[in-house]
């Protein structure tokens, strides 16, 4: 059986962040078109010891950690306070000292196929002598201070620096189709596809209620598109009916207070199985306008059959927009139109639930497809 192997900074357990679970979805698909998937997980100043354990407990024999050493660890740590740059602009100012010689040893011990390296600030991975080489891109981040208000909180370069980087690829796996057509730009002697990010569909009773679904994490962003939500559309919704209900679940509930919201609004907390959130009602929502990277939440409540009304910007870059069940609105009142056309219409919710089926399956068989023709080819 080929091997390949996974390299990020990123620990994929506890699996809860949009990063991590894109990795662990598409190593499933690494192994459906058959191949042993390996992970090697890059040390950072940022990474938990518990989530470094955790990470290795899962893996097991196929896992491998590579510490950043102390000495660089604390000539970082150094840099950015006399800089006052929490993230500066150079890319290889994170890549752990020796991590490229590390890579040789396992892939002599290993053969590996292939290697898919994430995040631009580990592609000098891309010097390593595994064959074929792809890096997953994750998301834009030129600029990304200055595109996003919460930009800053994370990393954010210059176009100069990612070009730099993904250009040290034959193959970039872009999570969008805009993020695709920006990384065709920077590089445009590399294959750059979309690969998105796979869906399991779950199959769920239409429950033909009145309840509207919003299942989120506490980012700014979120917190701001649900206040708009509140303040803009739930009002025109309860003027015409006053049973209607907005059900928020996620850690966005910690950022939020009951006594503040009104009465058919319920904060459902946190959900080890977001499966048991969704079995809650038919019809879910996405009002988040800003953002970058792949519209997570879009793409989840689809796959489980429900109905999806979404902001423009939730919409940007999906798998084949023409034949998706997604209703995209960006006004009130579309809102409101398009929720009570299907609130309780059991034949109205059965037929989107096969359409978001349909849609699911196909989104998946083409991600599997790029994979295979990658590193089967």
């Amino acid at each position: 059986m080929k091997k390949i192997l996974i390299a990020a900074d990123v620990a994929t357990h506890p699996c809860t962040g949009g990063n991590n679970q894109c990795i662990m979805q598409y190593a499933e698909n690494l192994r459906t078109i058959g191949f042993e998937v390996y992970y090697l997980l890059i040390g950072t100043n940022g990474l938990r010891d518990e989530w470094i354990e955790d990470t290795l407990k899962y893996w097991g024999n196929y896992g491998f950690y590579y510490p950043l050493p102390s000495w660089q660890s604390l000539y970082q740590r150094i840099y950015r306070r006399l800089k006052g740059q929490a993230y500066p602009d150079d890319i290889d100012f994170y890549y752990p000292a020796g991590l490229t010689s590390y890579v040789d040893s396992l892939n002599a011990k290993y053969a590996f196929s292939g290697l898919i390296v994430n995040y631009i600030w580990e592609s000098r991975l891309a010097e390593c002598k595994i064959p074929v080489k792809a890096i997953y891109t994750h998301d834009v981040f030129a600029y990304r201070d200055e595109r996003m208000e919460a930009g800053a909180d994370w990393h954010h370069h210059s176009v100069a620096e990612e070009a730099r980087a993904v250009r040290r690829f034959r193959h970039i796996l872009a999570i969008q189709d805009v993020e695709r057509d920006y990384f065709r730009y920077l590089s445009p002697k590399s294959n750059v596809r979309s690969v998105y990010s796979s869906f399991s569909f779950v199959e769920q009773p239409v429950a033909a209620n009145k309840n509207i679904l919003f299942f989120s994490g506490a980012g700014r962003l979120n917190l701001a598109a649900i206040q708009w939500f509140i303040d803009k559309v739930f009002p025109l919704l309860l003027e015409k009916d006053a049973d209607i209900h907005l059900l928020l679940g996620g850690n966005i509930c910690s950022c939020l207070k009951k006594e503040d919201l009104h009465s058919n609004i319920d904060l459902m907390g946190r959900y080890d199985n977001p499966d048991e959130f969704y079995m809650l009602g038919d019809v879910c929502i996405n009002p988040v306008c800003e953002g970058s990277g792949l519209k997570i939440k879009t793409f989840e409540a689809m796959a489980h059959g429900k109905v999806t009304v979404a902001d423009p910007h939730s919409a940007i870059g999906i798998f084949r927009p023409e034949i998706s069940p997604l209703i995209v609105c960006r006004y009130p009142s579309c809102y409101v139109s398009a929720i009570m056309k299907h609130l309780g219409n059991k034949e109205k919710l059965e037929a989107v639930q096969l359409h978001s089926k349909e849609y699911i399956e196909s989104l998946n068989a083409y991600i599997l497809r790029q994979y295979d023709d990658i590193f089967n080819g």
